[in-house]
């Protein structure tokens, strides 16, 4: 069964009434997962996550991505106008969640950006009557919907390096899956001087089944160790009351989805 991966497009607009000094507008984008498509099931996501978004705030567009195997994209433009009637804080404010997984040790941490400015008290979260519930219910939604996060499968255990050249090529003890391009975490293995090496690079190319090389290595020989493919991801369905808001955060936040051009080009003319 095909992957896919759902993403709301939000904007958000300070200052509607003009009476406070300056303006802000921002946009950005929330994503969840799912084994197929569900159009009402997205649809009912979305209205429950307008109904924590202030007077401003919107959802402005969607899209569904097929990304295991990698295939076409959709893209829609329905608008979910914020249902609770309250004047928004700074676009960055947040509210950082915590959902674990039903079957797995694996977490995610997600935020929910661009809530009202009356939830928020010297520094810290606050709800005010019914928007508690209101939280709850999205977050719910997650679980019985059945909607999933990506994470690493926690019982793949690093494999055991015999020596790392200066130029980066990789000796393993048994045969290792890692294709180019992917992330490997390399760990404890020994360089001269008496350190270590413990860092993630990305694999350059792959010539057999016990060896390949790797981007950007420190330069040096290296012996013993582990390394660990930390590219394959799995999904994994929210857990019932296992998905919770931990505190106010600042989310990043870009340009508006109507004002986004692209990247310029650093190519000169």
């Amino acid at each position: 069964m095909a992957t896919y991966k759902y993403s709301m497009i939000f904007d958000l607009r300070t200052n509607l009434d003009g009476s406070a000094l300056g303006a802000r507008i921002g946009g950005w984008s929330e994503s969840i997962y799912a084994n197929g498509i569900f159009p009402d099931a997205f649809q009912f996501l979305q209205i429950k996550r307008a109904a924590l978004l202030p007077l401003g705030a919107r959802i402005v567009g969607q899209r569904i991505q097929q990304v295991a195997p990698a295939g076409a994209a959709q893209s829609t433009g329905q608008t979910y106008p914020g249902t609770w009637m309250e004047s928004s804080d700074v676009p960055q404010m947040a509210l950082l969640c915590t959902g674990r997984s039903a079957t797995s040790a694996n977490s995610r941490k997600f935020k929910i950006k661009g809530i009202p400015d009356g939830v928020v008290s010297q520094g810290e979260y606050k709800p005010v009557d019914g928007f508690a519930g209101r939280v709850a219910s999205y977050l719910n939604t997650m679980v019985v919907g059945r909607w999933q996060f990506l994470g690493r499968n926690l019982l793949t255990r690093p494999s055991e390096v015999v020596e790392i050249s200066a130029t980066g090529g990789v000796t393993m003890a048994a045969a290792f899956t890692v294709a180019a391009g992917e992330v490997v975490r390399i760990r404890g293995v020994s360089i001269p001087g008496g350190a270590t090496v413990n860092k993630v690079f990305k694999v350059k190319n792959v010539v057999n089944s016990t060896n390949f090389n790797l981007v950007k290595w420190v330069g040096v020989e290296g012996v013993g160790g582990t390394a660990l493919n930390t590219t394959p991801k799995e999904l994994f369905e929210f857990g019932a009351d296992q998905v919770v808001v931990s505190r106010v955060s600042l989310g990043k936040i870009g340009r508006p989805s109507g004002q986004y051009r692209g990247r310029a080009s650093k190519k000169r003319s």
